[in-house]
């Protein structure tokens, strides 16, 4: 919780109707949730991509999904492990090792978590087995004091709002890209593909959330029930 201190300083500089929204944010806390954003870059994890279409509302940006299959006949997934699949020039190419581990480990954890309530998890292939494989291609942390700042200034709001229309993010907040893939275990035969990415959004939260990768684990706590969600309608016969 920000300090009297601290609102005593900020109260010198802003202009009362500033400072109506600092307090709001103050009392409320600060962005947690994501975002769609408008496009993502391939990594290569998923090697072909030409099958994948741009996807519509409440979809995955590029999403593929074999027509042909009885998603009914698969009760279980065999998870492989997570992987990290970076560009040399990309923000996730810079993360620590020690940072790299917690997200593979958390999107893992998350993953299972979700699927673990209508399928059983195994360790090797077998008839009505799915293979689950999944690669984090990129993820930025965001910048807790700028995010905030960019949220309470007005210069910073108009900032952000520009960076939004222009490439579906604001400013200062995280980033997270992921590429997933189910396969029949047995064959190899692809049953769906989806690409990815979620970013921070400027809106109220709570204090306790307040870590450079909330946003990259928010994302992934969404793309984890969406997966289930998606799964359920697919067994059940839905298209």
């Amino acid at each position: 919780m920000m300090s009297d201190r601290k609102i005593e300083m900020m109260a010198g500089i802003l202009r009362p109707a500033t400072l109506a929204v600092v307090m709001g944010l103050v009392l409320s806390g600060c962005g947690t949730t994501t975002h769609q954003t408008r496009s993502a870059d391939t990594s290569g994890f998923l090697q072909d991509y030409g099958t994948l279409r741009k996807g519509e509302d409440g979809e995955s940006l590029l999403v593929y999904l074999n027509a042909q299959t009885d998603f009914s006949k698969y009760e279980a997934i065999l998870i492989a492990p997570v992987k990290v699949y970076a560009a040399q020039d990309s923000k996730l190419a810079a993360v620590s090792s020690e940072d790299r581990q917690a997200l593979l480990s958390y999107l893992d954890a998350t993953l299972r978590q979700q699927l673990t309530k209508d399928y059983r998890i195994v360790t090797a292939p077998g008839p009505g087995v799915m293979r689950l494989r999944v690669a984090i291609t990129e993820s930025k942390a965001s910048n807790v004091a700028l995010d905030t700042l960019s949220t309470i200034m007005p210069p910073g709001v108009a900032i952000t709002l520009i960076k939004r229309v222009a490439v579906g993010s604001h400013s200062a907040v995280g980033l997270a890209r992921l590429e997933m893939e189910l396969q029949d275990s047995q064959t190899q035969v692809r049953l769906a593909a989806a690409v990815d990415e979620r970013a921070g959004k400027k809106w109220p939260g709570t204090f306790d959330k307040w870590s450079k990768w909330q946003d990259a684990q928010d994302a992934y706590d969404y793309w984890a029930t969406q997966l289930r969600t998606r799964l359920a309608e697919l067994r059940s016969g839905g298209e």
